[in-house]
């Protein structure tokens, strides 16, 4: 046995077990074979993927959620659909298993409309932001949550999430964020 997976075997049985590998990747998206826990992706400010969907009903309106309080980031905070590409997971998968875990919405990789990949240089938070739109005819009761990472479901117009992104209201993970009221923007003029 090498004493590289000397170190994976024990790295792997002394770890936490909510704790989540992620690839490394450098600043232009390429893998640097390295696969390091979350909490340390985000301390040393190390590039990885993560999926972002929008997911929109049937009125043009897109899904809330607000995040429970225990949350480590934006506790009580509205937000989208979100996640971490895990380990040699593809991008669309994690956006699957997302919807799948979060609010209990099974789709399939046909049901995901890929707009684009966000780079954000964000020394905390180094990432690549695969984005995709899912449009459903879900209502709001027909959600199921995931009790520990979310209290609250809601759709809101996309007119009036802009508006409340560009505000003063700290109720939103993203309030003031540029790139979010841009991809709003793109979604309003484009998509909806």
């Amino acid at each position: 046995m090498t004493i590289n997976k000397i170190c994976v075997t024990i790295y792997l049985r002394y770890a936490r077990c909510d704790m989540e590998l992620l690839r490394v990747y450098n600043e232009h998206n390429e893998y640097i074979n390295q696969l390091v826990d979350r909490d340390i992706v985000h301390i040393k400010g190390l590039w990885h993927r993560e999926v972002l969907i929008i997911v929109i009903n049937k009125k043009g309106e897109v899904l809330l959620q607000k995040r429970s309080n225990t949350r480590k980031y934006y506790p009580n905070k509205w937000a989208l659909c979100a996640g971490h590409v895990v380990g040699s997971e593809k991008v669309y998968s994690t956006a699957i298993r997302e919807l799948k875990e979060e609010i209990g919405l099974k789709v399939c990789k046909d049901d995901l409309n890929f707009i684009g990949i966000y780079k954000k240089d964000d020394p905390k938070n180094r990432k690549f932001s695969y984005i995709y739109i899912v449009r459903t005819n879900t209502d709001i009761d027909e959600y199921t949550i995931q009790k520990d990472e979310l209290s609250q479901l809601k759709y809101i117009s996309i007119s009036k999430l802009i508006k409340l992104t560009k505000s003063d209201d700290k109720s939103l993970a993203f309030h003031k964020d540029t790139f979010h009221i841009s991809l709003f923007k793109y979604i309003k003029e484009n998509i909806i």
